[in-house]
């Protein structure tokens, strides 16, 4: 028993009542069969008169009479308070044991008795700890790890030596205490469930037990195992998940154990079977890994959970061992996959816009090599008890959670159901929630995101302004989102093609900001792609922090973080730092040297991806300032080590490996390269010879699709029309290359000529679209087109309110930027600036993308001028007359500029 009112006093009694009174007190007292009848003793002999023995007594028959439903119901229970005011009379002279049954009962009745009678409990268990019998040290452990109390570290200290010890011998008494005979009282060691009882305690506060109970108690386990309940076992697994213990062994062999013993399984009831799973998911023992539950464990816990979870009456429980499973499931490469699939813009003339395409399929899944029925199962019978309104936030997201992590899409009656019930709590889901649940849609791209994205988005915001509010002042750290959370919300935004808003966004990087010095290359990656997948540009002092931190991150990048981090720069038209780049050049050509010995480190898809990529930045205008002073210099700068190093895995790659997008990009960076350094990029076309024809074509197919004309562009046309300026729509120049909005056809005289020569050329080593840079870029085929460019053409910045820097921003829609004086002033990062010619120090507002730059990058290289008329300009103009005035300003403009061109290449 614990306590049995035995050894209460100290050899001297302080009791004001006679011996006989305190006898048949204590007999009394011992006679008790319910809480009922042990509050009618006590009341009856007045606990004011007890001794220090009758306190014990009373407190030891307390704790085992307490029923669960009982927990908590003694704070106005006259009787019981008088009990306890006389034993907080008696502490300093209660013995070891009177006072460990004390402290267990306390727990098991959950009375907080106050701040005076712990203080002096911990004072007597902290003087008389050297009498504490195993019993008696796993009982105190226990009851201050349930009331979520930590010891003093005297008595801790104490206890844990002592709990040492109780779990066995050193290594040569190992024989004497392996055999499993753990009852016998002349062993002083600890019985089973006493040991795993004071092994989870110690763990209760996710601190793992010094290295000398740890030995001992895997030293130990094993033994044993057989011996534990369901509970106890269920605590093990408990204590080494919440310590993030590895567990040294035991812990697979628990797995096997729970899993296979006959009938063990069936005997755990949900709560236990769902801390048993929780307590290995915590530890990390991923399945199929040489240290982890095997998968043979993790089918029969999936089985098990199948078969049973019409019996799970709390939700907790189900999410909970759902959620399990899911961590233990072999963990992709990636937790928010960003797999390339390349694909082509919102138009198909000559925007070069390469992106990753999430938001237009998913990322392909590998073939499923397991069972996987038990999910669909365990799906229906959660509809079948149609509870899911009773689950918590928490309970909620674990679920989707882990389907999504199972890559299994639950069906309509589940989704209903499910959306109904987060919807109705969303105002009480933390950031984690809100992740895990952004997450599942955008991973599942389940429908209703369209509903729930949006109320993510609306309740982060909220979140994250309370963060830094003087009302929430007083909260702990732990209620800040963290960077994981905050990345997983954005990847979600991006996957599903959400746009949150530039308040919105301004706060997510607000709070990213805080974390950014702790952020893993994985997690600086995903926020680059995803800004740049909903086109927001960063704040320059957020992308300085983030350069700063990629810089020195001791974690390695990998080839898909690189490749997505540069694809992030070169679509938002930034220009990464130097050291950035040596970085990612340095890792690139790491990759290089270990695909000489193994398979290419790349996917395809990133390789064509990072190419294109490293090729924009290597031909990103700059201004006066930073531009190179030759074309030779560009060739030894960090971003064309990064080329070069891009350029020497593209043998390795198959053009039937490859999507047709992903040729596209290929071609599109041989253009630019051609075009910002013919020497270097003659020089580097044997890498990408095999690849040089099929990635034409590629790109040729796509100009050759029907146009989708947007509502601006049939307008412009209309005032071109009535203007009567002779035009053609998505008119193929450049020998088919290029396919502007519009061709102003009385200016490409020269295109016909161009072209013939073009076929006329015998280099059969050469794609034709290279000998048509070559020789646009000898004999410039000059013309003048107009492209019309929406807002998809252009990035924006996060709100400058949100992030403080009291700039004179206009509202990005309207095309301001910030004032050239003042506290913004000289904020915007390094890139290609407000007029995509690289004077980024023109302040923030709109900035063409990359691929835009590099469109007209490549006509006016091939001597076209361009004309661009933009949305935010052409919306302000409002009336017939206002527009053709500004058509016509425009092309006086460019055919100025047309006739200089050809001046200059004429006396060339």
């Amino acid at each position: 028993g614990r306590g049995r009112g035995r050894g209460g006093g100290r050899g001297r009694s302080q009791s004001p009542a006679p011996l006989d009174f305190a006898r048949r007190a204590n007999s009394a007292i011992s006679r008790t069969r319910s809480l009922a009848e042990l509050a009618e003793v006590v009341a009856f002999y007045d606990a004011r008169r007890f001794n220090e023995v009758n306190v014990a007594t009373a407190y030891s028959r307390l704790g085992r009479h307490f029923r669960d439903d009982q927990r908590g119901t003694l704070d106005d229970q006259a009787w019981y308070l008088a009990l306890e005011t006389r034993t907080l009379a008696l502490l300093p002279d209660l013995s070891g044991w009177a006072a460990s049954s004390v402290t267990w009962s306390l727990a098991r009745a959950a009375r907080d008795p106050g701040a005076a009678f712990w203080e002096a409990l911990e004072r007597t268990l902290i003087a008389r700890a050297s009498e504490l019998e195993p019993q008696g040290v796993a009982n105190v452990l226990w009851a201050f790890a349930v009331m979520g109390r930590r010891a003093p570290p005297a008595l801790r200290n104490t206890l844990e030596a002592a709990a040492a010890r109780f779990c066995g011998g050193p290594a040569e008494e190992d024989e004497e205490i392996g055999n499993g005979d753990c009852a016998s009282s002349d062993a002083a060691t600890f019985k089973p469930y006493e040991m795993t009882m004071a092994f989870w305690a110690l763990t209760r506060f996710g601190e793992a037990p010094s290295s000398d109970v740890l030995e001992r108690f895997e030293r130990r386990l094993p033994s044993v195992m057989n011996q534990l309940r369901p509970k106890e076992l269920a605590n093990v697994a408990c204590g080494y998940g919440r310590a993030q213990i590895s567990g040294g062994g035991v812990l697979p062999l628990l797995a096997e154990t729970c899993a296979f013993e006959p009938g063990l399984l069936s005997r755990f009831v949900p709560h236990e079977f769902a801390t048993l799973l929780w307590g290995l998911a915590k530890a990390e023992l991923t399945c199929g890994t040489h240290d982890g539950v095997s998968n043979r464990a993790v089918e029969r816990f999936e089985t098990f959970l199948a078969k049973n979870v019409a019996r799970f009456d709390d939700p907790r429980d189900t999410s909970l061992a759902l959620w399990a499973l899911a961590t233990l499931h072999p963990k992709q490469t990636r937790v928010l996959s960003m797999r390339f699939a390349a694909s082509s813009s919102e138009s198909s003339h000559g925007q070069t816009t390469v992106t990753d395409g999430t938001k237009r399929a998913k990322t392909p899944t590998p073939a499923k090599t397991r069972d996987e029925s038990w999910l669909a199962l365990t799906e229906s019978a959660i509809v079948a008890k149609r509870n899911l309104r009773s689950y918590n936030p928490q309970d909620l997201s674990n679920a989707l959670w882990a389907f999504a992590r199972f890559e299994h899409v639950p069906g309509a009656a589940f989704q209903a159901e499910f959306e109904e019930a987060a919807v109705a709590k969303i105002t009480e889901f933390n950031t984690q929630s809100l992740a895990n649940v952004a997450y599942a849609y955008a991973s599942l791209a389940l429908p209703g995101a369209a509903t729930v994205l949006p109320l993510v988005s609306e309740h982060l915001e909220k979140r994250l302004e309370d963060v830094g509010s003087s009302e929430s002042s007083a909260r702990t750290e732990s209620s800040a989102p963290t960077a994981v959370e905050l990345v997983m919300v954005l990847w979600a935004y991006a996957r599903c093609g959400f746009d949150p808003g530039p308040e919105a966004m301004a706060l997510v990087e607000k709070a990213c900001l805080s974390h950014v010095r702790e952020m893993q290359p994985d997690e600086l990656t995903q926020y680059l792609w995803a800004s740049a997948s909903l086109r927001y540009r960063p704040n320059a002092s957020f992308l300085a922090a983030a350069e700063r931190r990629a810089e020195r991150a001791p974690a390695m990048y990998d080839t898909e973080s690189v490749t997505l981090t540069l694809w992030a720069y070169a679509t938002l038209g930034l220009a990464p730092s130097d050291a950035l780049l040596e970085r990612f050049a340095d890792e690139l050509e790491r990759a290089e040297a270990e695909t000489k010995t193994k398979k290419s480190a790349f996917n395809p898809q990133d390789l064509s991806l990072g190419f294109w990529s490293a090729a924009v930045l290597a031909w990103q205008p700059r201004s006066s300032e930073d531009a190179y002073s030759s074309k030779t210099e560009l060739e030894d700068t960090q971003v064309f080590r990064v080329v070069r190093a891009y350029a020497k895995h593209l043998p390795t790659l198959a053009p039937d490996h490859v999507s047709p997008e992903g040729l596209s990009a290929v071609f599109a960076a041989t253009l630019a390269l051609d075009a910002a350094a013919p020497e270097a990029c003659a020089a580097l076309s044997p890498a990408w010879q095999t690849l040089a024809k099929p990635a034409e074509a590629a790109w040729r197919a796509a100009k050759t699709r029907n146009p989708t004309v947007s509502r601006l562009q049939e307008d412009v046309g209309s005032v071109l029309k009535r203007m009567g300026v002779p035009h053609e729509l998505e008119k193929p120049v450049g020998d088919g290359l290029i396919r502007p909005d519009f061709a102003l056809t009385d200016t490409f005289a020269l295109e016909d000529a161009d072209a013939n020569a073009t076929r006329a050329s015998t280099d059969s080593n050469t794609s034709e679209g290279a000998r048509f840079a070559k020789i646009a870029r000898d004999k410039k085929t000059r013309g003048v087109v107009v492209e019309v460019d929406g807002p998809y053409h252009y990035s924006r910045e996060p709100s400058f309110g949100v992030l403080g820097t009291h700039g004179a921003l206009e509202d990005w829609f309207s095309g301001g930027s910030v004032a050239a004086e003042g506290a913004g002033a000289g904020e915007a990062p390094r890139g290609v600036g407000r007029a995509g010619d690289g004077g980024w120090r023109d302040g923030g507002g709109r900035w063409p993308l990359g691929s835009t730059v590099l469109r007209n990058q490549l006509m006016r290289a091939w001597g076209m001028t361009v004309v661009t008329v933009t949305y935010h300009e052409w919306e302000r103009l409002g009336t017939p007359r206002a527009k053709r005035e500004h058509i016509a300003e425009l092309l006086e403009r460019a055919k100025r500029e047309d006739a200089r061109r050809g001046e200059s290449d004429s006396t060339c």
